[in-house]
């Protein structure tokens, strides 16, 4: 075989193992049984598989370092330049927003609950970046016109038949780690998804690179989100290491007219 012949050949197959190493610890992660431990605000349905997860957790311990108003006010101005965005005043209040370093079995401790229809996690974006939940689909549209062939995870579809496909591009269909990973890339900003399993709340990362083996920069803060249920996303503010998985608990409610509640730190 010639040597350019050859040379094309490793790198399809070293392409090729990298795309099934991905897809294995996608399909090994997935499926993960998890309780409600946050009443929704509306009754809703999901498909199983539209929640999955991307990377699992390493190491023991778990540096927690939440976005905070200088970060919602650069994404604010970055993204507004794009879409037409509304933002809101903030309200400071003490220790939300304060970073940790906790175990990383850690589980939510300030939770603001977000409106259960069905789009909830672009909700989530839109209240910690305009401190209002309502400008989710300008924030969706961003989104998806910014899906790379990257984030897809089937090799053998472009971006346009995923989104086709998908109809993602509907204001009310369900967000997937496709979006979840396109926003993480979007916004340069690590998100983490927290999800009960059994008794213990399990962390898992979507890095701003796009990349499963990105080391995590302790000096970047990160939007947290928990998954109740496989179904619904509520924005975390913070976290703590109680032996008690949901009893101690605290739930800002939602309302369409609340504003955002953390504490800047410099």
């Amino acid at each position: 075989m010639p040597k350019t012949k050859k040379a094309s050949y490793r790198r399809r197959n070293k392409a090729n193992k990298g795309r099934m190493q991905q897809r294995r610890l996608r399909n090994n992660a997935c499926n993960i049984p998890v309780s409600r431990v946050i009443q929704n605000n509306g009754s809703v349905t999901k498909r199983s598989h539209e929640i999955e997860v991307i990377a699992a957790n390493t190491g023991s311990t778990f540096h927690f370092f939440p976005v905070n108003d200088t970060w919602s006010d650069s994404m604010f101005h970055n993204l507004s330049a794009v879409s037409s965005l509304a933002q809101s005043p903030s309200i400071n209040q003490t220790a939300i927003g304060n970073p940790q370093i906790c175990h990383i079995t850690a589980k939510p401790s300030v939770v603001k609950n977000i409106e259960g229809d069905g789009i909830c996690f672009f909700r989530c974006l839109s209240y910690l970046i305009t401190n209002s939940e309502e400008n989710h689909l300008a924030l969706r549209h961003q989104i998806v016109q910014s899906i790379q062939p990257t984030h897809l995870t089937s090799s053998s579809q472009t971006v346009q038949q995923y989104i086709h496909a998908s109809n993602m591009d509907f204001p009310n269909v369900w967000s997937t780690e496709v979006e979840i990973m396109a926003a993480a890339s979007l916004l340069q900003t690590d998100i983490y998804t927290y999800a009960l399993q059994g008794n213990q709340w399990k962390r898992l990362r979507y890095p701003a690179t796009g990349n499963l083996g990105t080391p995590v920069d302790k000096t970047k803060r990160a939007i947290y989100i928990v998954n109740t249920s496989s179904i619904h996303y509520d924005v975390i503010f913070a976290v703590n290491d109680s032996t008690s998985p949901t009893s101690d608990t605290h739930h800002i409610p939602s309302c369409k007219t609340t504003q955002l509640v953390k504490e800047e730190i410099d």
